[in-house]
């Protein structure tokens, strides 16, 4: 069984909520139950049972919730200041219709700055955060190209027939990507 699980109560009624077994568990050790036959009958661990005797004892009102599991700081996380940063240098370079707006242009304009910027991938992140990466609707993702019917042969194109001796001595097989 999980901690998460509710569970019989020891009368076999319906599943109590873990929050109510604790309470009842510490209620049991206060009326001088000893704490093995308390935990051994609620099915839990002793390092279960003394953890909650312990936040108990701590005084708090409300000892028997779970505290977050979450880090309490992020000690690797950007700056703010460098996330609006790149923020506000993204959106400065899409007012202009001409310029480049990847992360090249925000690290090349922020180097204009004297201002050293993170990885590109973390750069890349924040845009994602923030909204700012656009999807490509003229190549989408995992489509082909459009008019692309496969790589042809030079020769084919230009009607010169047979393969040139040379291109088959060195076997070079010229290839283009689209019909010109």
């Amino acid at each position: 069984m999980g901690y998460d699980e509710p569970i019989p109560n020891h009368t076999g009624g319906e599943p109590m909520e873990e929050e109510s077994l604790r309470r009842m568990a510490i209620q049991q050790y206060l009326q001088e139950r000893s704490p093995v036959s308390i935990y051994q009958e609620l099915g839990r661990s002793k390092k279960w049972f003394f953890k909650w005797l312990q936040r108990y004892q701590s005084g708090h009102p409300e000892w028997y919730r779970d505290h977050s599991k979450a880090p309490h700081s992020r000690p690797h996380q950007t700056p703010i200041e460098t996330q609006t940063l790149v923020k506000n240098t993204r959106l400065q370079l899409e007012a202009n219709p001409y310029a480049q707006v990847g992360v090249s242009a925000i690290k090349w304009q922020c180097q204009g700055l004297g201002v050293t910027l993170p990885s590109d991938r973390t750069i890349n992140r924040i845009l994602k955060k923030e909204g700012l990466i656009k999807k490509n609707t003229v190549y989408p993702q995992g489509s082909a190209l459009p008019y692309f019917q496969g790589p042809f042969r030079v020769q084919q194109y230009l009607g010169l027939g047979d393969v040139p001796e040379i291109m088959t001595y060195l076997r070079i097989d010229l290839l283009i990507p689209y019909p010109l």
